[in-house]
């Protein structure tokens, strides 16, 4: 294997877990939103509730209107920080409103400092990714006030932001473009002074960044920038997007959009995105995630559909159950290639076996017990799958720790006969370096061989979907995408992250 691709070893610092994975959303409004009866605030909350499932563990929100700035910050999810809309921050005529919601990791990042948009003055800013060279960012700074201390902020967000805020140049935008060609990982930033929006990617397009139009194109009512498109599709006038290009600087003001930079080193788009991390109805780089998701499923049919136990296609129904929500577009594209294989009365499936408890949030970003919590959010229907063999989907498997208490329950609570699991994305191997939280156990990396994976799960066999397989369900190749946590490629390693075949 190349040197290049070979698996790394990456471990997050021990004071601080890596700050990944946020959800984000700015608005720029002109005079003619305003006219248009258009609200900054309303629409930065709707991006925030549109965007929830990336982040639940704290959110703040500012607005301006150029002279005058308000920012409300708290724990929890953007409804409960926000009061339902009743606690928005607010100034008379904002037209400009950012909101940012943060993962919920652990360590000794507290969420109450470390919550976003920061600000330095009238200066605002908000970051979506991990930065890997932090120390050196950091050592840059040591020597100012102010910046390191008890009670501060203490993420790479915050000493990139103090970065940016001292770096060379005239402009927001100077600023900006001269201090992230320092910066190493996957980031998507944006800035604000009450007059301009300024927003950047990294220059390998790892994390998502997105540019949305409102209103007529010849007389625009705004512009909303945000991690998906899925924060875009409710504001009153929408009709479009495009991608920040992988390395562009973008700036929005009274002028309109301005391209101020483009300074791409490639494009490899995180394939855990289509993967687990976008909303369903959501958008990247030009391909739908439903879609992808479904062909997931179709293709981990067909990647293993030779290898199933006999006692799980002779005989009875095939009877697939798929884990809400996040695993029913494969679950359903896995059926209907079986179906078509098989034949229609051979395969069912089964949406009532496994049911959520809606009031529960997304385990995987949720650093609390999720073998409690998986308990508690799931309910069982025995009399669906008592004495049957069942053939449970999901999109993918981190820790291992929520899949095993599901099939615990089908186990002891149904009273299951036989359990598979079909796993539409491949292992997870490898910690992420550019931007999801991938820390604790991998239970790929920590159990590589299959047989004893799926026995320490508590199921009888267990399949993934292959690299080549993923790749081609979502419409790229192996070479267009970051794979790195799965074992596969993705950009140069940055400097901080040890081969293992260099580890002492």
């Amino acid at each position: 294997m190349p040197k290049e691709l070979q698996p790394t070893h990456f471990e997050p610092p021990k004071d601080r877990e890596i700050q990944s994975e946020c959800l984000k959303g700015f608005i720029y409004l002109t005079p003619e939103g305003m006219k248009a009866g258009l609200d900054v605030r309303k629409i930065a909350l709707q991006m925030g509730m549109q965007l929830q499932h990336r982040a639940q563990g704290s959110a703040g929100m500012m607005v301006t209107n150029g002279d005058e700035f308000d920012v409300r910050r708290g724990m929890g999810w953007v409804r409960v920080v926000f009061d339902e809309g009743r606690n928005v921050p607010y100034v008379p005529n904002a037209h400009i409103a950012g909101i940012h919601g943060r993962y919920p990791t652990s360590g000794g990042s507290n969420h109450r400092e470390n919550t976003q948009p920061f600000n330095l003055g009238n200066l605002w800013f908000a970051h979506h990714g991990n930065l890997t060279n932090t120390d050196e960012i950091k050592a840059r700074l040591s020597s100012e006030s102010g910046i390191i201390g008890k009670g501060l902020p203490d993420s790479d967000s915050w000493f990139a932001f103090n970065d940016i805020a001292k770096a060379k140049g005239q402009s927001l935008g100077e600023k900006l473009i001269n201090a992230q060609v320092y910066f190493e990982g996957g980031w998507a930033f944006t800035l604000t002074d009450g007059k301009t929006i300024v927003a950047s990617r990294d220059p390998y397009g790892i994390r998502p960044l997105m540019l949305g139009y409102i209103g007529p194109e010849d007389n625009p009512w705004g512009y909303s920038i945000a991690v998906e498109t899925t924060a875009f599709n409710k504001i009153r006038g929408y009709r479009g997007y495009r991608d920040i290009e992988p390395g562009e600087t973008v700036q929005i003001d009274e002028n309109g959009e301005t391209i101020l930079d483009r300074s791409p080193k490639g494009r490899r788009p995180s394939a855990f995105e289509w993967v687990y991390l976008h909303g369903l109805s959501g958008t990247f780089e030009g391909r739908r995630v439903l879609p992808a998701r479904k062909e997931m499923g179709r293709i981990l049919w067909e990647e293993m559909k030779n290898n199933l136990p006999p006692e799980f296609t002779e005989g009875e129904q095939l009877l697939v159950v798929p884990v809400p929500d996040a695993g029913r577009p494969a679950a359903e594209g896995f059926v209907e290639a079986a179906q078509k294989a098989l034949g229609f009365n051979r395969v069912k499936l089964e949406l009532d076996a496994l049911i959520k408890n809606r009031y529960v949030g997304r385990l995987y970003i949720d650093s609390s017990d999720r073998r409690v919590e998986t308990e508690d959010k799931y309910d069982i229907i025995p009399e669906l799958i008592e004495d049957r063999n069942l053939f449970v989907v999901d999109d993918s498997i981190v820790h291992g720790i929520t899949t095993r208490a599901i099939v615990n329950l089908l186990r002891n609570i149904g009273r299951a006969k036989g359990i598979g699991l079909g796993i539409a994305s491949p292992p997870i191997v490898w910690r992420c370096t550019f931007g999801v939280d991938h820390s604790g156990p991998l239970i790929a990396n920590d159990i590589p061989d299959i047989t004893e994976r799926a026995k320490h799960l508590g199921a009888d066999y267990l399949f993934h979907l292959s690299r080549e397989g993923l790749a081609e369900a979502i419409g790229l190749s192996q070479k267009e995408l970051c794979m790195r946590c799965m074992g596969g490629d993705g950009p140069p390693l940055p400097k901080s992250v040890i081969p293992l075949n260099e580890a002492s």
